[in-house]
């Protein structure tokens, strides 16, 4: 069974209509695990989810000049700042 695959599109809103400028596609895997607390409670625990992100790419970029190499080079930022609230709840 292969890794499922990430898939996030960018949309901007380009005179008054929503322009969709670019899909990141990644395969990933989170790492989860559950802590006993308690004795009687069960607590998720997500690991570090910059490990499982793998064959990032680019696609549906042909709007932009950039290089999609540097697109793809975004994803692990986005999860940087995304983490915070993906494991707060």
């Amino acid at each position: 069974m292969g890794l499922p695959d990430l898939s996030l599109d960018f949309y901007a809103l380009v005179q008054g209509r929503w322009l969709r400028l670019f899909t990141l596609v990644a395969d990933v895997e989170i790492p989860v695990s559950l802590d006993a607390q308690g004795g009687s409670r069960l607590v998720p625990v997500i690991g570090d989810l910059s490990s499982g992100v793998r064959n990032v790419r680019a696609e549906n970029a042909e709007i932009l000049a950039e290089d999609p190499a540097q697109l793809a080079a975004l994803l692990p930022t986005l999860l940087d700042l995304a983490a915070p609230s993906l494991t707060a709840g």
